[in-house]
């Protein structure tokens, strides 16, 4: 089941390297694995958390805000979630985890993630991701220029 998670993201950062523009959602499809159901044959609540980190993953690298944080010696850190589930996704359905920045939180990136199943949403989450520095969390604001310096030099 590691496997598979990591496989997932491996797939996520391949595919956005592949496909890097400024895009300013990110949009994976997966289906519901067998090992990815619990005893009521669907998807497992702890997956959730795994694809929201592959969405945000494929975020990051296709806004090519992956690189100036590399080089910043930056990463983005989670530090919170909210989850709410409306509907089950049953074993073998075929979604889509769409991820979006949707704007700043005090020190936080706040990001909107939905699961989305034939138009309709079946769990969405609302996190927020801090950037952490050398001296600790970098504001909002400077990632927001990288983001835009590095989403310009794409243009």
């Amino acid at each position: 089941m590691l496997l598979s998670s990591r496989l997932r993201a491996l797939r996520a950062l391949v595919g956005a390297l592949l496909a890097r523009s400024a895009a300013p959602v990110s949009r994976l499809r997966f289906r519901v694995q067998p090992w990815d159901v619990d005893l009521n044959v669907h998807l497992t609540n702890g997956r959730y958390p795994q694809l929201m980190d592959a969405g945000r993953l494929d975020l990051f690298v296709r806004s090519g805000l992956v690189g100036p944080l590399w080089r910043a010696r930056v990463r983005p850190i989670l530090v919170e979630q909210h989850l709410v589930f409306h509907q089950e996704l049953p074993l073998g359905a075929t979604f889509t985890v769409e991820t979006q920045a949707t704007g700043t939180h005090r020190k936080a990136i706040v990001m909107r993630q939905r699961f989305l199943r034939g138009g309709r949403v079946h769990a969405e989450a609302t996190v927020h991701v801090v950037l952490l520095g050398a001296r600790g969390v970098v504001s909002p604001e400077i990632a927001a220029r990288l983001w835009a310096d590095s989403s310009a030099a794409l243009g």
